[in-house]
């Protein structure tokens, strides 16, 4: 067999074909994240759900299913078990949502209803940008510039069969990680309070560690 027909040659050239060409460059990378990054400030800033869970990792809408779940059905011990940043989402959602709204909802239906009543408002978006660029195959990572400074979790960029997506949950696990290692159980407790407090104006009461669907 010549090296031109060697099939590990031809089965590269025939799956770039099958998806319409040659593959990518950085170049065309980078200028697709750029494009998808611009089009996720927008649908923040005008409050657009629908066009923002459209521009969402698969992991990213498959976290808010277990969301979505955990608000429903986790007691206090089961969320105790998740990390941090996860409990403050769902005891955040149980103080501004109820169970018949949340019940019949998937994770995309959860996402758009959140930027839909401004749960993720950030104005300092409006202004904001990326850095760098860095590619790793199917995976990108890029730092958030604000006007204020530089958000120190970079944000995570999956290419997916139909284009590049935001990982919005990766960094935002990661840096609670992080964060939770140098926490004893008090100053977690304190954490979390402090940062439900801020997105609600109320802090949780015991009857938010119940599910909503009322398991416990």
């Amino acid at each position: 067999m010549s090296p031109r027909t060697h099939p590990w040659i031809v089965a590269p050239l025939l799956l770039a074909l099958a998806c319409g060409g040659a593959p990518p460059t950085p170049e065309e990378d980078r200028a697709a994240i750029t494009g998808l990054f611009d089009r996720y400030r927008s649908a923040v800033l005008e409050r657009d759900g629908e066009a923002l869970a459209g521009l969402l990792s698969a992991e990213t809408l498959a976290y808010h299913d277990a969301l979505r779940d955990m608000v429903l059905h986790a007691d206090r011990d089961a969320l105790l078990a998740e990390p941090l940043l996860t409990q403050v989402q769902v005891l955040t959602m149980r103080m501004r949502i109820t169970r018949e709204e949340i019940e019949p909802m998937s994770g995309v239906d959860l996402v758009a209803h959140g930027v839909d009543q401004g749960w993720v408002d950030n104005p300092e978006l409006a202004d904001s940008r990326l850095g760098p660029i860095e590619l790793d195959g199917d995976v990108a990572t890029a730092q958030h510039l604000l006007s204020t400074g530089t958000v120190p979790t970079p944000l995570t960029f999956r290419r997916e069969r139909d284009g590049w997506r935001l990982d919005a949950t990766a960094g935002m696990l990661r840096a609670g990680e992080q964060l939770e290692k140098r926490l004893d159980a008090p100053a977690r407790e304190q954490l979390l309070e402090r940062i439900i407090s801020a997105a609600t104006g109320r802090v949780p009461t015991p009857e938010t560690w119940a599910p909503l669907a009322g398991d416990s």
